[in-house]
């Protein structure tokens, strides 16, 4: 292959230079023809279509291979090191590319691969497809800076424009030969991310040396050392072409992580006992159980995910129902390993919470994507909400009380950050809005208030009053303490998520 390659126009010189130095077959095509990735993934680095040459520093000399074959050992007796061919045997001593160390290399590439897939299939997940991400040993980085010098100064042929960097190819032959053995396709938009990270611990040392020591060497840190650096200067860290290194590049570890999915529904809670989310005070838990919980848990179970975050538009305190058709609600599922769930399953698993507990229940459940759940904090505040609340006054009561209420509308207010929640919440003045109240006398002491309210006020405080921090208030317009007995939230005017037909 790279001999068609050098027919159709590289440098022949700038080939047999890198021979040479001691470059694979890939990393030649690399530095001299510039991108095709099918061609890449074809070639055969072991196999014998042209002589590869070894090098070695012992004298400063370098040698064909030719020369080589004559001349088996280096001018202190021992052996040199070669690139291997088919015909050696499995295990022999061969050399390392000096350009990709090793990872472009055949016997590494299957090696990789066998890895890589033996950690998938362990992992266990669910995927119509898959994408890669690597992350590559920083020293890549130095020997090709030490390679483009020596070309530079023994060679005048020019190095490809559009040379890949040996992560590319890497990439794209370990994800070709990956579609062909796990049966799927590779797609960067893949919800299913394999990341690779590989590892070079013998040429660390003289990345860290070119960044002077510093603890932690970010790639944009080494590409400043080396662009400030001169030839001269750079001699002193790495020669030029740089010396192969003894081991090959390895894999220090592999993970598997498939992206959020995303789950949304309705939900009303029918139980004055039980919190939105786990109430946790000064480290003691409150409660046995929460919304969150009762929801999560299944959700959790079915599609298999490490972690859950539970979020709602709004949130009821404790002892407040939720009723009519629900809070819209959005469960993330971090990591899920499963991703195939069938609209039937959707149903089953909505039935299955509905019948775990009668103190909520779930309905429009779906899935959704993550730009759609923004919508669910958009009508945190700028929806209405309607309310029913049973109010205890202090004073005797009459229908005319009622009526006085009843002529209400669109009241605003003015309410400071209530006292019970100031622990959680900023202190602040916020303006909001009675859009509509209804009363009615139930006795001399009792009314039952339905409110249509701004989203985010405060209903208990508009009744009660905080002390004066919300103004005007239920006790200011009947001039009599007043107090909330019990609290429903009747509805949530939101058309987030969808209603689905089977629940309407």
């Amino acid at each position: 292959v790279v001999s068609s390659m050098c027919a159709k126009g590289s440098s022949s010189e700038l080939v047999g230079q890198l021979e040479r130095f001691g470059c694979c077959r890939r990393c030649i095509a690399r530095f001299s023809t510039g991108v095709d990735y099918d061609a890449y993934a074809k070639m055969k680095t072991e196999s014998s279509d042209l002589p590869l040459a070894t090098q070695t520093r012992s004298r400063g000399c370098q040698f064909s291979a030719r020369e080589l074959d004559n001349n088996d050992e280096d001018g202190e007796g021992n052996p040199k090191k070669r690139m291997r061919t088919d015909d050696d045997a499995p295990g022999s001593e061969f050399q390392i590319c000096i350009a990709c160390l090793g990872l472009l290399q055949e016997d590494n590439v299957e090696t990789h691969i066998e890895q890589i897939q033996s950690a998938v299939m362990a992992s266990d997940y669910e995927f119509q497809s898959i994408s890669l991400s690597v992350a590559a040993p920083q020293a890549l980085l130095v020997m090709q800076h030490s390679l483009l010098i020596a070309i530079s100064m023994e060679c005048r042929a020019a190095v490809s424009n559009d040379m890949p960097s040996v992560k590319d190819v890497y990439k794209e032959m370990i994800s070709q030969q990956l579609e062909t053995r796990l049966n799927t396709q590779h797609s960067t938009q893949s919800q299913f991310e394999i990341e690779i990270n590989l590892s070079h611990p013998e040429s660390e040392d003289v990345v860290k040396r070119l960044c002077h020591g510093k603890r932690t060497v970010t790639l944009s840190l080494l590409k400043g050392a080396l662009y400030e650096i001169t030839p001269q200067e750079f001699r002193r860290f790495c020669p030029y072409p740089p010396t192969a290194y003894t081991k090959a590049c390895c894999i220090a570890e592999i993970r598997c992580l498939h992206s959020s999915v995303f789950v949304a529904g309705r939900y009303c809670k029918y139980s004055r006992c039980i919190s939105q989310t786990p109430w946790i005070l000064d480290g003691v838990r409150k409660g046995k159980t929460s919304v969150q919980e009762l929801i999560c848990q299944r959700i959790q179970e079915r599609w298999r995910a490490d972690d859950v975050k539970f979020s709602s538009s709004g949130r009821e305190d404790i002892d407040v129902r939720m009723l009519g058709q629900g809070r819209p609600f959005v469960v993330e599922l971090i990591n899920p390993h499963r991703s195939f769930v069938a609209m039937t399953d959707f149903a089953k698993l909505q039935r299955k919470i509905n019948s775990d507990s009668s103190d909520i229940a779930v309905r429009d459940l779906q899935l959704v994507g993550r730009d759609s759940t923004k919508r669910l904090k958009e009508g945190e505040e700028t929806k209405q909400k309607t309310y029913c609340t049973l109010v205890k006054v202090e004073r005797l009561l009459s229908p005319t009380d009622c009526d006085l209420l009843n002529s209400v509308k669109d009241l605003v207010l003015q309410q400071k950050t209530p006292i019970r929640v100031m622990h959680r919440r900023s202190l602040a003045c916020r303006q909001r809005v009675i859009h509509q109240m209804s009363a009615s006398l139930i006795d001399s002491h009792h009314i039952r208030l339905s409110l249509v309210t701004q989203a985010g006020t405060y209903v208990k405080e508009f009744v009660h009053g905080d002390m004066g921090r919300t103004v005007p208030c239920v006790r200011s317009l009947l001039d009599s303490p007043a107090e909330v007995v019990a609290l429903d939230v009747k509805s949530v005017e939101t058309d987030w998520p969808p209603f689905l037909l089977s629940d309407t």
